[in-house]
């Protein structure tokens, strides 16, 4: 029996259906509570009071209440809301000296934004983490304005035990004021098992951010007043050696027109980048970073106003392994999703790696620019070296340049596109020199047809473009249900989808 079945009769069944569950042993029993509450991810405690709460199976009976009293692990997830404490100390209790996760949560201060007072029960929340040290193994602060997060997190400073602390996420409200500078103190910088960072606010304090032992750092919503140094950021990263993913987003340096050349930094175990920012300063973070070329890269670049022309005004010159990377792909998509001055956006996505399909890709670049829309044509000519998975979709676009690019395409199996049928079938009926068809290795076409009807002709042109390669002939069926059409050849299977 799955475990997920078994959980929904637990928390949806009358008690007068559970009579079977509950002559399991109390060791499976203990497994499906467990199971229950681990996935459902509480932070708050309206969570909770719900009925369909995994503490709702405490009420059952007896028998269960007493089964999930004795497991100190199934209370590890604790919620301590500023203002409503008896829930998470009453966690605490049950959790009995187990390591626990804690989230700390206050949304409404009852003072002035601008006064940082601490409140009784911002003292009581301290007091309780300073007695818990050394059981707490993660560890979410989620504040609006109004509250000290600083002397929350200074609650930290152990003069007895050291910190177990393992993951840190830090969030305040967006709202909050220049003079709220989150200052993470050196209790929490020398926490040696501490390996997750994520640091969610506009003001924080950079030169407290220098670790050890981080695995996976997260920077999000930094105000540009904030922006470190070059020389700063790059410290911060130099001494996380062992980081695996690095997320910055609208957060590191801004670019100078006249800045120091600084010495690179090198990540070898980096396995996932992903960054926002501005189009000038993204570029400039990246030009000091060096991490290995399986590394997972997703960018996204913002900026209306930034004018794009060719692949070498995505990346810096400096980014030649990046470049070399995007030129290795094998399946590409590239998605233009908008070209005014508010909606302009490409996305632009490949890898290496065809087994992929369904994962993240390799590399993912979105561009959000009005110039967005010139890239297309660049970038099909870029990728046509060794793709064999090819995707392009630019809305309201019959005669697309970018079809030119085809004849290039010696690898291409698979194309999707929304192009006019009448002029995608010009195309793939061309020849090269030796009077060859060009894509002489495509068998399968998926046509969207948001912009363009795909009359019956024009099917069976397609058809026979496809068919002409796989030398075999082949059948279509108009499926009016979902919309599509396919086309079936013997060997190779060539399909023609039509949205």
């Amino acid at each position: 029996m799955k475990m997920q079945t078994v959980t929904g009769w637990t928390t949806s069944w009358p008690t007068s259906g559970l009579s079977k569950i509950s002559t399991l042993p109390n060791e499976l029993l203990v497994e499906i509570f467990r199971f229950s509450a681990f996935s459902q991810p509480i932070t708050n405690i309206r969570q909770l009071r719900g009925k369909k709460s995994w503490l709702s199976l405490t009420h059952v009976c007896s028998h269960w209440r007493d089964i999930s009293l004795e497991d100190h692990c199934l209370w590890s997830n604790v919620v301590l809301d500023i203002g409503s404490l008896a829930w998470g100390k009453e966690f605490l209790a049950r959790a009995r000296g187990g390591m626990v996760d804690v989230t700390i949560r206050g949304t409404n201060a009852p003072h002035s934004p601008r006064v940082l007072v601490p409140t009784l029960d911002l003292l009581e929340t301290a007091k309780i983490i300073s007695s818990h040290l050394t059981q707490i193994r993660s560890l979410n602060v989620c504040l609006s304005r109004g509250y000290d997060i600083n002397y929350l997190l200074e609650s930290f400073i152990s003069d007895t035990s050291p910190l177990a602390l393992m993951n840190l996420l830090v969030e305040v409200s967006h709202d909050a004021p220049p003079d709220h500078l989150v200052t993470l103190p050196a209790a929490i910088r020398n926490a040696t098992p501490l390996r997750n960072l994520q640091i969610n606010c506009l003001f924080f304090d950079w030169t407290s951010m220098v670790f050890t032992g981080l695995v996976h750092l997260s920077l999000q919503r930094q105000d540009r007043l904030c922006a470190p140094s070059m020389e700063t950021f790059l410290q911060v990263l130099r001494s996380c050696p062992c980081l695996e993913t690095l997320s910055l987003l609208d957060a590191g340096p801004l670019y100078e027109t006249e800045h120091t050349v600084h010495e690179p930094v090198r990540l070898p175990r980096l396995r996932q980048l992903t960054m926002k920012n501005w189009s000038a300063d993204l570029k400039y973070v990246l030009e000091y970073l060096v991490f290995p070329p399986s590394t997972k890269v997703a960018l996204t670049y913002t900026g209306s106003g930034e004018k794009y022309s060719d692949m070498l005004d995505i990346f810096p010159s400096s980014c030649a392994s990046l470049i070399d990377k995007a030129s290795r792909a094998r399946r590409t998509d590239i998605r233009l999703l908008g070209t005014d001055h508010v909606t302009g956006r490409l996305e632009i996505h490949c890898d290496d790696d065809i087994s992929t399909i369904n994962s993240h890709p390799g590399l993912s670049i979105a561009i959000c620019s009005m110039y967005a829309a010139c890239l297309v044509e660049p970038l099909v000519s870029f990728f046509s070296r060794h793709t064999e998975h090819l995707a392009v979709h630019q809305p309201s676009s019959s005669s697309p340049r970018w079809l030119n690019h085809l004849q290039k395409y010696s690898a291409l199996t698979t194309l999707a596109t929304d192009v006019d049928p009448e002029r995608l079938v010009s195309v793939l009926e061309q020849t090269d020199e030796e009077t060859k068809l060009i894509c002489p290795k495509l068998t399968m076409v998926t046509f969207t047809g948001k912009y363009f009807a795909l009359s019956q002709v024009g099917a069976q042109r397609i058809l026979g473009c496809v068919e002409g390669r796989g030398g075999c002939s082949g059948t279509f069926t108009y499926l009016s249900t979902h919309k599509e059409v396919l086309f079936h050849c013997a060997y190779p299977l060539s399909r023609l989808k039509h949205l």
